[in-house]
């Protein structure tokens, strides 16, 4: 539990006391998942690390697909609930375009 929670705080560098007391005082991985989750509703930023990159134009299960939009002007790229976000795990079809996407030639 400690490890998730070192990572908890490096995904999420700028909470303020309370909002790391609730993180301290979680017990169980419900209990963190919860928090992440009211995290991101809120807005706050997340790190990713990015295995791959697919742009139009130019096995894990806690493994994510993520759906996000670059912000014109800035360095840094969206995303919402209400983008096509999801488990690995679940994004067969996703995942099969993209393969076939990528290897077109």
């Amino acid at each position: 539990m400690h490890q998730l929670k070192d990572q908890y705080f490096a995904l999420f560098p700028g909470l303020d006391e309370r909002e790391k007391k609730h993180v301290q005082a979680a017990d169980t991985v419900q209990q963190m998942a919860s928090l992440f989750h009211s995290s991101l509703d809120r807005g706050m930023g997340v790190h990713l690390k990015v295995k791959t990159i697919f742009k139009q134009g130019d096995d894990d299960d806690d493994a994510r697909m993520v759906y996000a939009n670059e912000e014109e002007g800035a360095d840094y790229f969206f995303t919402s609930t209400c983008m096509r976000t999801k488990r690995l795990s679940d994004a067969g079809d996703d995942l099969a375009y993209l393969y076939f996407y990528k290897n077109q030639p």
